[in-house]
């Protein structure tokens, strides 16, 4: 043995070349994309598990909600709707308040069934700057989703300020016994 030639180091050079190429486009690319692989089977098993466990929230849920229905429809509660007619009107003055109009007039009618529930008119009236007035309204909607505005009339009493006058309908739901002057 000589000792190592020029062809045997270019060959030797040639061979780690075509192994390390050959681990790159072949070998290297395989373990990456399953690499991935076992990535992404955990995070599709972890969103099992939060499935599992959401639904199980979900059915514990329903089965609370429809214990609380039975109880509730099982109960002999009739609520006071002279209470809550008190705080419903105290709830509107403060608004009204807060907004810059002052209530004249709050004035509640009988409770009338229909097909849908219970419900109450409520006659109102007010004063003060148009735009307030105008806010009131708008407020009156979001704030008691239960209201509803069956009649509106805007009067301008002089150049800054207005009247304003409207018919309020209560939802109150179907209690059947309720009687607004207990």
């Amino acid at each position: 043995m000589k000792g190592i030639t020029r062809t045997t180091l270019i060959g030797g050079g040639t061979l780690v070349a075509i192994t390390l190429m050959g681990y790159m486009a072949g070998i290297q690319p395989v373990i990456a994309s399953h690499a991935q692989a076992v990535l992404l089977r955990g995070r599709i098993a972890a969103a099992e598990a939060q499935i599992k466990r959401l639904d199980a929230e979900q059915q514990q849920a329903t089965s609370q909600t429809s214990a609380l229905r039975k109880e509730l429809a099982d109960s002999s509660i009739n609520p006071d709707l002279s209470t809550a007619r008190n705080q419903r009107f105290s709830q509107l003055a403060q608004l009204a308040q807060a907004i810059g109009v002052e209530l004249q007039t709050v004035r509640p009618g009988e409770v009338s069934a229909t097909e849908h529930g219970d419900s109450m008119s409520i006659e109102v009236t007010g004063l003060g700057p148009f735009a307030d007035c105008v806010e009131l309204v708008r407020r009156i909607r979001t704030v008691f989703p239960d209201f509803g505005i069956s009649r509106l009339v805007f009067r301008r009493e002089d150049d800054s300020t207005a009247r304003v006058a409207f018919e309020l309908t209560w939802f109150l739901g179907s209690n059947g016994q309720a009687d607004p002057d207990d």
